[in-house]
């Protein structure tokens, strides 16, 4: 029987790779966000039927909903792949983001609160299924490059708001206008021509989504059914070649023995590991969180130009996946507790010193959140690695979900700090503090530097 292999690549196994990053792709649409809130502010405040004293503050509530749901259902979700099988798993939170994203055609238009649950907590559950199982599905099959396979994966998941950000500016504003309306020093539109194709862009994002969600579920395959069925007639011999660098080993390992040194998540839950490693997602994500829903708004106040404004957020979407690549491929080379502590301190000095890009002009504008994209992201990238490493493969979907519950926490303490500091602090002190809290994050990550944990049980601190 042939190989089907090329240079001892699986090749089903990468068409299953793109499958996972077109489903991924479609999840990038949080990255979007950004961009998308000064259209949905200005929508809510002019044609929304309960909400027009709606503020820019008080929508990051709308991405801090969703941040909150996914973290709470994405270990719970997760569990339905112990029964159900992953493509089934996949397809469902494909549709379910997609239905999300669409519905909001009518929720933005009622008010703000069913916007937060369209926009925010129906597009979190579908993606606290497809997300995490979608990234198990491609490392199945490349277990001696996960950081390089969740590399690419979350490079398509951070890079297509590249072409996301300007179909939806291209879209609601083809006429390029400026917000129009200054109150206490943010800007909204109130152009109708703007207006009216706002509702119409849910629609079409919705549309897309769930087409390219399922493109990507026919293109999987499971490398543990295809073997089973007797189908894979390169898969065993590839594994083999792989193996004399151990990973044949540890897939053995994965696949087959419950005490093989992978933690159940009640044991997870007992380690003092997994507190850092939340504490550490915790205060880097309430950084993450502001930026991401501020930095346009921001924009806005000393640049009137919103194509540059969106140019800004699809080249940072590109320097965002750029920067997954890169930081899987480092933490492949050197672990991921050396790139950990330089990825976040990377973040605390771009963001500490973005206030300055108003006096520097356009060009640091975009050079600051190109680089803020590029280093903030990477977290996504590492994140799953560690889980691997300190908790082992078996039950890695289900503790990634539990370490992503940190969502809960940062989601809202970025978003209420958000709303009841900006009007105090200014842009200037919001994210002067942002920066200072990702220190906290700093910090616990020298503790991980320093501290040698495997996933092994016997070395596990218990508390």
């Amino acid at each position: 029987m042939p190989r089907s292999d090329c240079c001892g690549i699986p090749l089903r196994g990468a068409v299953t790779v793109l499958g996972c990053a077109l489903v991924v792709f479609c999840l990038g649409n949080g990255y979007t966000y950004g961009n998308m809130t000064p259209y949905m502010t200005s929508y809510l405040r002019n044609r929304s039927a309960l909400s027009t004293d709606v503020r820019y503050a008080d929508t990051l509530w709308i991405s801090t909903g969703s941040i909150l749901c996914s973290s709470f259902f994405m270990p719970i979700l997760c569990m339905a792949e112990q029964y159900i099988p992953s493509r089934i798993c996949i397809l469902v939170g494909g549709w379910t983001f997609s239905l999300g994203i669409a519905v909001t055609y009518f929720s933005v238009s009622y008010s703000f609160v069913t916007t937060i649950l369209s926009y925010g907590v129906l597009y979190a559950m579908g993606k606290s299924m497809a997300y995490p199982i979608s990234l198990r599905m491609a490392i199945k099959w490349f277990p001696g490059r996960k950081g390089l396979v969740i590399g690419i994966i979350d490079a398509c998941y951070g890079g297509s708001a590249f072409a996301l950000n300007q179909i939806i500016t291209r879209f609601i504003n083809p006429d390029n206008l400026s917000p129009d309306q200054d109150i206490n020093n943010n800007h909204y539109f109130t152009q109708d021509s703007l207006l009216d194709r706002v509702p119409y862009c849910f629609l079409l994002l919705g549309g897309i989504y769930a087409a390219l969600s399922t493109v990507g579920v026919l293109l999987m395959k499971d490398p543990e059914v295809q073997a089973e069925n007797g189908d894979a007639p390169g898969l065993k011999d590839t594994i083999q070649e792989i193996g004399d660098t151990g990973i044949k080993e540890d897939e053995n390992r994965d696949q087959r023995h419950d005490d093989d040194g992978s933690l159940s998540p009640m044991e997870t839950l007992k380690t003092v590991r997994f507190y850092i490693i939340w504490l550490v997602y915790f205060s880097l994500g309430v950084s993450i969180d502001i930026f991401y829903g501020l930095y346009k708004p921001y924009g806005e106040t000393f640049i009137t130009d919103d194509y540059f404004l969106s140019l800004v957020a699809s080249f940072a979407a590109i320097a965002n996946a750029l920067g997954n690549l890169f930081w899987g491929f480092m933490v492949d080379r050197y672990s991921y507790k050396p790139v950990l502590v330089s990825l976040i301190t990377a973040c605390g000095v771009f963001q500490a010193t973005l206030i300055a890009t108003e006096y520097g002009g356009k060009a640091m504008y975009f050079i600051w959140v190109c680089c803020l994209g590029f280093s903030m992201n990477g977290i996504f990238s590492i994140l799953p690695l560690i889980a691997i490493e300190m908790f082992g493969n078996k039950y890695y979907s289900v503790n990634y979900g539990l370490v992503h519950t940190a969502g809960i926490a940062f989601g809202l303490v970025g978003a209420t700090i958000s709303s009841q500091s900006k009007d105090t602090l200014g842009w200037h002190g919001l994210f002067l503090l942002s920066a200072g809290i990702s220190v906290i994050s700093f910090l616990l990550s020298l503790i991980l530097y320093f501290k040698n944990w495997t996933m092994e049980k016997k070395s596990s601190s218990i508390l």
